[in-house]
C-alpha cells in the first residue's frame, strides 16, 4: 500500500496499526516538502507533556528543527471533551497559524464504553468534527491510531463494532480519494472479538487480523491455529 504524508484507524480490539491521513488534496502523491510546518496536537495523556505523555513530539522536534510542534494534550480526555475545546485552543485570538493538526485520542473512550456510552458512532461523530474545524481553518490532519491498552484486563469488542468502523474508514476513502488504508483487530485468546464471523471488508480497506498469545514460540503457534478457524472471508492476516 502507499502511504500518503503524515500518517483514523480507530481500531475497537486491543491494539492497532497504521494512520490514515486526512490531507484535502487527493490524486497523485505530492512530492515530499521539506518547508517548516507548524503543528498542533490535541490528545489525552499520550501527548500531555505535564504528565509525562507528549514523547512523540519531542522525536517531531528533534527530527525537524525548523518546524514547530505545540501540545493540547490533557490526561484521562475523552474525544468529546477534545471537541468541545477544539476551536478554542487550537484556532482561537492570538494562536499561531497551524499547518497540521495532530488528533490523537480515542483510548479512554473505548476504555469508557460501559461507563460512559462512548459507543463506535459517537467517537465518529466527534472525531469527524475535529477534522472538518481543521479543515476551514486550511489545515491538515493527522489522525493516529489509537494505542493499546488493558493493563488491568483485555477489552473486549464485536464484529459489528468492528465493521461500523471499518464503514467509517471506507467513507474517508472514498470521499477524499485517497489510497488504501489498513484496519487493524488484534486477539490473543477467543475472547477479545465476539461474533468475529460478521466482520466484512469494505471498499479501500484492507481488514487485518492480527494473532498472538502468551508464553513460548511453540504455544503462541497453537494459539495462531486455533483463532485462525475464525477468520472471516476477505481478512487478511498478521503475526
Amino acid at each position: 500500500m502507499r502511504a500518503r504524508g503524515p500518517a483514523l484507524l480507530v481500531s475497537l480490539a486491543l491494539a492497532a496499526a497504521g494512520v490514515l491521513s486526512l490531507a484535502g488534496d487527493a490524486h497523485a502523491d505530492p512530492p515530499p516538502s521539506t518547508a517548516p510546518v507548524v503543528v498542533a496536537a490535541i490528545g489525552d495523556s499520550l501527548s500531555d507533556p505535564r504528565v509525562g505523555g507528549g514523547k512523540y513530539l519531542d522525536v517531531l522536534r528533534k527530527r525537524c528543527p525548523q518546524s514547530r510542534f505545540d501540545s493540547y494534550g490533557k490526561g484521562g480526555e475523552m474525544v468529546n471533551q477534545m471537541r468541545h475545546r477544539f476551536d478554542a485552543d487550537i484556532f482561537g485570538p492570538g494562536k499561531p497559524a497551524y499547518t497540521h493538526v495532530i488528533v490523537f485520542g480515542g483510548v479512554n473512550d473505548l476504555y469508557s464504553d460501559l461507563t460512559a456510552g462512548r459507543t463506535p458512532a459517537l467517537i465518529e461523530r466527534d472525531l469527524t468534527a475535529m477534522y472538518e474545524s481543521a479543515h476551514k481553518h486550511g489545515a491538515k490532519v493527522v489522525a493516529v491510531t489509537v494505542t493499546p491498552w488493558g493493563a488491568r484486563f483485555y477489552g473486549q469488542t464485536n464484529g459489528d463494532a468492528i465493521n461500523a468502523v471499518i464503514q467509517y474508514v471506507s467513507g474517508i476513502v472514498t470521499k477524499e480519494d485517497l489510497p488504501e488504508k489498513a484496519l487493524v483487530f488484534h486477539k490473543v485468546n477467543n475472547y477479545v472479538v465476539k461474533n468475529e464471523d460478521v466482520i466484512s471488508p469494505a471498499p479501500g480497506v484492507a481488514v487485518i487480523k492480527s494473532i498472538d498469545g502468551y508464553g513460548n514460540k511453540w504455544v503462541k503457534a497453537n494459539t495462531y491455529a486455533f483463532l485462525m478457524k475464525t477468520k472471516p472471508a476477505g481478512i487478511q492476516e498478521e503475526t
